[in-house]
Order: C-alpha cells, then structure tokens, then sequence
C-alpha cells in the first residue's frame, strides 16, 4: 500500500522539521513543507497530497484558516489544524472551514496519529484529474488580499483577481512580466521607488514586510498606501523558486 502523503505548512521551520521527522517515522510521506498559505497552496496543487497539516498562524498576511477554506473549497483535500492556539474564537473560525481534525501544541506521536488516520480515512476518495494552473488560481481567485506569485528569474507566473485590481494590470498584462514592473513600491515621503525587497527575500530566504507608509503605484498612475508581505518559494531541494507577494490596502488608523 502506497504511504500517504502529507504537506506540512507550519510557521517555524524547526517546528516543520520535527513534524517531518514524527509523521516519517510513523510511516507517512511528507511531500513538502510550506511557510504561507500562498506557498502552500502552489505546493498543494503542484504535489496533490492526500492530507494538510496546517498551523494557523502564518508568514505572508494571510492564515492558516483562509488557506484552509480555500483548499477544501478548490481541490477538496482534507486539513488537520496542528496550532498552539486554543482560544475560543480560534477555534470558532477553524470549525467553520469543517476541518478533518484538530491537534494541540506540543503534541505527541500518539494524538497525531490518530488525528491523521481518521482525517485520511473519512476522505479516501481518490483525487479527482485535475489541470494543477486552473486549480492554483482558483484557489488564490476568492482571496480578498492581492497574491503574486514569481518564478526564480522574478517574473510573475501568477496574479489573482485582487492582485489585478490594485495594480491595475490584467492577467495578460502581467504574466511573463518582471515583477517590478507589475508591482511598483515607492516611498510615502519622498516619492522614489524603494530598493527592490525582492532580491533580499530571494538572497537571504527570509520573508519581508514593507514599511505601513509603503505605496504601490498602479499602471494609471493611481498610488494606494498599502501593507505587503513578501516570502520565499522554497523547492525541495532548499532552493529558492522563486517569490509570493501577499498585500492589501493598508487601513487608516
């Protein structure tokens, strides 16, 4: 019997790799681990795993509950919440994603287990063939903050519907493109462009987050004070892939 495959999106890397190290020595694949929900997403579509084990605290503006409505709504894989978070409210919008399961920080071998088994068995159906492009956007499509998602070589190969609206480019428009050219930050004060934090995520491998004065420029000149995370795509071999820009309008206090 072939293992189930299982991704791991979790905050902390450390975390990550314990997880990884617990679910292989229980008998499990892990087919990869992610630090956002865009990445998780993208990974979700390029590696169809049978299971999500999702930490709803996430990098990149966007959390583990959001990510987890999307994946059950677009491609119909099972999620196990693995989150320190425990407070009433937490919980109230974890169960409205109707989770497979629900596991407590610190865990151990035993209630992870068996939070795994029971998700995977109350979803066998195999997964249905799917175009994994189609999937991703949809996925991404019903998200209200703006998502861009580059390759290695910095040019974007996705933009969700958000994304298209706050810059003022179309998919057409920006597909293939370079991402500064798609997504323009400029100063609030000055002006001027800032230095492009790109290269810094894809340099270092740690995510960034843009000052709260930042500016996006749109493709008619329009300019919106906004709030961006940008992280790292990871490959399996530890290799960056490329960049996820998660952002919105930033909110006036």
């Amino acid at each position: 019997m072939a293992k189930a495959r299982i991704l791991i999106v979790e905050n902390e890397r450390l975390v990550a790799t314990d997880i990884a190290q617990c679910l292989q020595q229980l008998g499990y694949e892990v087919s990869g681990t992610a630090v956002s929900a865009v990445d998780a997403l993208r990974q979700a579509v390029l590696k169809t795993p049978d299971l999500v084990l999702m930490d709803i605290k996430l990098k990149g503006g966007i959390d583990g509950v959001q990510a987890a409505g999307a994946l059950q709504e677009r491609m119909d894989i099972p999620v196990v919440y693995l989150t320190a978070f425990a407070d009433v409210r937490t919980v109230e919008r974890a169960k409205s994603t109707f989770p497979s399961g629900y596991v407590l920080k610190p865990f151990d071998d035993r209630s992870l287990r068996t939070a795994v088994e029971l998700a995977l068995h109350r979803h066998s159906s195999p997964h249905r063939p799917c175009r994994r492009e189609q999937h991703l956007s949809a996925a991404l499509a019903g998200l209200r903050d703006g998502v861009i998602v580059t390759d290695a070589r910095g040019r974007v190969v996705l933009i969700n519907p958000a994304a298209q609206r706050l810059t003022g480019r179309t998919e057409r428009d920006s597909l293939g493109r370079p991402v500064s050219r798609v997504f323009t930050a400029i100063d609030y004060e000055t002006g001027t462009l800032i230095g492009n934090p790109l290269g810094r995520v894809a340099l270092d491998g740690s995510a960034v987050c843009t000052a709260d004065r930042t500016v996006l420029r749109a493709k008619d000149g329009a300019r919106r004070s906004i709030e961006a995370h940008l992280s790292p795509i990871v490959n399996a071999e530890g290799q960056g892939d490329g960049v996820t820009i998660v952002f919105r309008e930033a909110t006036v206090s």
